[in-house]
């Protein structure tokens, strides 16, 4: 009986706490959306996607993240973040196509990274109402994963 006791507990240890699966940085989150964006998470309504790309990091990832984003249907349930300013005319170009098809936020200085958010590779979070749901951090292997997320949620 002991024993189904210590192994109870140890399963409830492994299996039985989903704090794992939350966003680490969602103070920090936070506190950068409504500080910087006015955007207060606690009141969001519906779906909402967050999508940041800094446009001051490598410019393959810049370049497949636009593209993706291009490749979507219109939604505005999306909103792309900016993070920082590009003298390429495609890039800038590719913006503003993505401004007709998605609310698009603008953060030329880049403040995020300020902010304790866990920013590094473009990042993707989803709240339904002011629930968290999702975040992946978009490598250039997950460029597809992030789409195929993107798509599933737009489409239900």
């Amino acid at each position: 009986m002991k024993k189904i006791s210590i192994i109870l507990i140890i399963s409830l240890g492994f299996f039985g706490c989903t704090k794992n699966q939350d966003y680490p940085y969602i103070i920090g989150f936070s506190t950068y959306m409504k500080e910087v964006h006015g955007i207060n998470i606690s009141t969001l309504d519906g779906d909402n996607i967050f999508y940041f790309i800094a446009l001051r990091s490598c410019d393959n990832c810049v370049e497949i993240n636009l593209n993706m984003l291009l490749s979507l249907e219109e939604s505005k349930e999306i909103t792309i973040f900016f993070l920082g300013q590009t003298d390429s005319e495609t890039w800038n170009n590719s913006i503003s196509m993505l401004t007709k098809k998605f609310n698009c936020k603008f953060d030329p200085k880049s403040k995020m990274l300020r902010y304790e958010t866990g920013m590094g590779k473009p990042l993707l979070m989803h709240f339904k109402s002011s629930d968290y749901k999702y975040h992946l951090e978009v490598s250039d292997f997950e460029i597809d994963q992030a789409k195929e997320y993107l798509e599933k949620v737009l489409s239900s």
